[in-house]
């Protein structure tokens, strides 16, 4: 059984996430990919991503897990950061996540396994932004997953949801915002 989605950005970067928990990123160049950067970001296995370009050239990538968190990563330049843990809004394993630029604000809907959706609102991607808002959290790990060109950071911002309702009787399986 596949773990695996993946989804492209505007720079022609290419990024899957799996079964490991790790978001990858990879150039498409002459035909073929080039493996960029690798992020160790969840405890258990990735189930959907998204991402969207911001207004300042960094790309948001967006991705939900059966550990039932979301987590957000900046992605310019082939460098890859931590940016935000979303978590409180399901409680069952997250399958589906989009998410939309809207006047000045990015906001993200998640759906999970139980039919519960949550919307989110994606905080700024500033470094300032970030240390103002910063909460220190421990990740829990799994062994040694981490490598030398993976994305660690210390703090990071820890997102509540706007909202949460019980959208459908069983797992919500695509989410796109119109």
């Amino acid at each position: 059984m596949s773990f695996c989605s993946g989804s492209k950005n505007d720079e022609g970067v290419l990024f899957t996430g799996g079964a490991d928990g790790a978001i990858r990123s990879f150039f498409s160049h002459d035909g073929r990919l080039q493996p960029v950067v690798t992020a160790s970001c969840h405890t258990s296995p990735i189930k959907c991503l998204s991402t969207i370009q911001q207004s300042d050239a960094n790309t948001l990538v967006a991705t939900g897990s059966l550990d039932q968190t979301l987590i957000t990563h900046t992605c310019k330049g082939g460098a890859m950061k931590l940016h935000a843990l979303y978590s409180g809004g399901h409680t069952n394993s997250i399958g589906s996540v989009a998410m939309k630029n809207d006047g000045g604000e990015t906001l993200m809907s998640s759906g999970d396994w139980d039919g519960g959706l949550s919307l989110w609102r994606i905080p700024g991607v500033s470094a300032e932004s970030n240390d103002e808002n910063a909460t220190a959290l421990t990740k829990k790990s799994k062994g040694n997953r981490g490598s030398a060109n993976s994305s660690s950071v210390a703090k990071l911002q820890e997102v509540k949801p706007l909202h949460s309702i019980k959208a459908h009787s069983s797992s919500i399986s695509g989410l796109e915002f119109g």
